[in-house]
């Protein structure tokens, strides 16, 4: 098993050395590899970066074994080891499939689309927040909170970061964030912004990221955008969202019989 130093910052190559020693008479066959960790990423056009996840999709099983001991492997006590899913450490509702290629899109679909979690993985993004009025949540001054459920991994405390783009310039600034711890025994948080004066009337796109370990990292402007944007991280969740936001409504002018408008 791996830690997470063996992918770094930008999943170098990592040398590996095994020493096996058999003991022993008779046939017998060794298999030695890796598990191949599963990939979450965004889906909404590339502009906003592709920061990826390692989905903590199994945690390791000890057999026990000791050194210079004898067991009999064909006992009913032998514990052979192994790995079992950890289903914990995401947002939502849904534990999040791993994927093999780009997924940006404008309609930010490509993961609800693509893996065996189905339509609702991408689910921590409220309902109500997802189509509204500009006159509503999204005049400048208004307080938009959202609620964002997560399942913690078991015994880790972690943090939550949100993203609006509130100026529809195709990437997330560090002041457009919203942060909050996500205690190890939660099951939501609140996020919340405040609409600043530079947002412009137009549909926009939310990122949310579950972290464990990133907090004491990000300390200036320039962190927190590549947390945005491009961070590899090895364990949490990443979730892209469009937002349809309506602007005012075109009317037609009405034309009396005099031919004046009204």
């Amino acid at each position: 098993l791996f830690n997470a130093d063996a992918y770094g910052s930008e999943l170098n190559n990592y040398a590996v050395t095994f020493d096996v020693t058999l003991q022993g008479g008779g046939g017998t066959a060794l298999a030695l590899g890796l598990l191949r960790p599963a990939i979450d990423g965004g889906d909404i056009p590339s502009s906003y970066g592709s920061p990826l996840h390692i989905i903590d999709d199994f945690k390791p099983v000890s057999d026990g074994l000791k050194d210079n001991t004898i067991y009999n492997i064909n006992s009913s006590s032998f514990n052979p080891g192994g790995f079992v899913s950890s289903n914990a450490g995401y947002l939502g509702t849904v534990f999040p499939d791993g994927f093999g290629g780009v997924l940006s899109g404008k309609n930010a679909l490509g993961d609800d689309n693509t893996g065996p979690a189905g339509s609702n993985e991408e689910d921590a993004w409220p309902l109500a927040l997802r189509s509204f009025s500009y006159k509503k949540y999204y005049k400048i001054n208004d307080v938009i909170t959202a609620v964002i459920p997560y399942k913690p991994e078991v015994g880790k405390s972690g943090y939550i970061y949100g993203w609006i783009d509130f100026n529809l310039n195709g990437k997330f600034d560090a002041d457009e964030v919203a942060t909050s711890l996500a205690p190890a025994t939660g099951t939501s948080v609140n996020l919340v912004w405040v609409v600043p004066n530079k947002r412009r009337i137009g549909s926009t796109y939310v990122r949310l990221r579950y972290v464990y370990d990133r907090t004491n990292l990000i300390t200036s402007t320039s962190e927190l955008e590549q947390l945005g944007s491009s961070l590899i991280v090895t364990n949490g969740e990443i979730e892209d969202t469009r937002i349809l936001i309506q602007g005012p409504a075109i009317v037609n002018p009405v034309i009396n019989n005099d031919g004046k408008i009204k």
